[in-house]
């Protein structure tokens, strides 16, 4: 077990009441079993400050766990309604209707040049990004599911060398 989703999380948390957001709806992207989300939407939404959520991996497992809490915490009854779950690599299967105020994650934290088979095994799937394709594409793409004042918030691996990535956020 590894804190990085609960730190992430309550550094969103303290940012988002920082700045007195109100309202937001929130994409948790590559949610892996939904730690930074669900901490979010639980600490925040009876206060009106989250109104939505939208969860998304590439890893169908994660998100059968993701369901499981959710029916262990009496949260069910939201899905489909103000919680979402959609099975995508990357923001490839989320409906283009969807529009965020927020999109937050802790992507892929292990970088290789290509692609092993080991990965897609269901313990590893969307853990590893292999030539920084999962950041690429996210951050090509990512404009389209925002609302016009909309931000991205990554809480990278401390070990991730910003200066790699820097040329495809500055594109996006």
């Amino acid at each position: 077990k590894t804190p990085e989703g609960e730190h992430a999380a309550k550094g969103a948390i303290h940012m988002i009441r920082e700045r007195n957001l109100k309202n937001l709806n929130i994409l948790d992207i590559g949610c892996g079993v939904g730690i930074i989300g669900l901490t979010i939407y639980t600490k925040l939404s009876s206060e009106g400050i989250v109104s939505e959520i939208v969860f998304s991996d590439i890893n169908i497992f994660n998100l059968h766990s993701l369901k499981r809490t959710l029916k262990s915490n009496n949260l069910e009854h939201l899905l489909g309604d103000r919680i979402r779950c959609y099975l995508s690599d990357g923001l490839q299967h989320i409906p283009e209707t969807e529009k965020f105020d927020i999109s937050i994650g802790n992507p892929p934290q292990f970088i290789s040049k290509k692609t092993s088979e080991e990965w897609l095994s269901p313990g590893k799937l969307g853990t590893y990004d292999a030539n920084w394709s999962f950041h690429k594409s996210f951050y090509s793409t990512c404009s389209s599911l925002l609302k016009e004042k909309g931000e991205v918030w990554m809480f990278e691996n401390s070990a991730a060398d910003a200066n790699a990535f820097i040329s495809f956020i500055s594109k996006a």
